[in-house]
């Protein structure tokens, strides 16, 4: 009993840690990077979706560094031990490189413009080549996924559907009516981006994957 007790508190202090660690990282993150690109002169919208490729490219970077460590990944990570992060190597390192490059790919996207540090067509042409690179990583590796992990991504998948769904469809037609100005694309694309990294959060959670291991 006391025994069982003790474990479950040093899982709970793991995942705080990981918590307390992640949030400080992206909010100095995230500082630093406004710090240095003046994300704050070019409009909320635009401010919103680079802190969102932030948010990517930091996830991203850690669970790569987490796959590439083993030992550092077993802490990092929320995994049991080792052997249950060597045995997901695969799928952690694919799903990595995906957050990394989409997570750039916005930032570039969010910078590109008349006037901005990159021509207009660098951002368009990163977020396609990024969503062209993610599809083939996944259709590499989808013979990996157990059947929970392919239920999970499904699910992930249908929870952002709906909620962009509930958000766009009454904002569209408030936009029409005159009574609310229209989503700009970046806002669009912050939706999209963020709806499906909160959404895969949720789904992770409907299937156990976020108690502390």
């Amino acid at each position: 009993m006391t025994t069982d007790i003790t474990a479950k508190a040093g899982k709970t202090k793991k995942m705080v840690l990981q918590m307390i660690g992640g949030g400080i990282a992206g909010g100095t993150g995230v500082i630093a990077l406004n710090h240095f690109l003046s994300l704050n002169t070019l409009g909320t919208d635009r401010l919103i979706l680079a802190a969102i490729g932030f948010v990517y490219v930091l996830t991203g970077f850690i669970v790569l560094a987490g796959s590439l460590v083993p030992k550092m990944g077993a802490k990092m990570l929320n995994v049991s031990d080792e052997e249950d992060l060597l045995e997901q190597r695969e799928i952690l390192l694919g799903s990595s490189l995906m957050l990394l490059t989409f997570g750039v790919a916005q930032i570039i996207l969010v910078l590109s413009g008349d006037g901005r540090m990159f021509p207009a067509w660098a951002g368009a042409v990163a977020m396609l080549l990024s969503m062209l690179f993610g599809s083939v990583i996944w259709i590499r590796d989808r013979h990996r996924y157990d059947e929970m992990m392919m239920k999970m991504s499904l699910d992930a998948s249908f929870i952002c559907l709906c909620g962009l769904w509930l958000v766009l469809v009454p904002w569209g037609c408030l936009a029409m009516t005159g009574l609310s100005p229209a989503p700009s694309a970046a806002a669009l694309v912050a939706l999209f981006s963020g709806g499906y990294l909160l959404s895969s959060v949720v789904a992770a959670g409907r299937v156990g994957l976020l108690a502390p291991k």
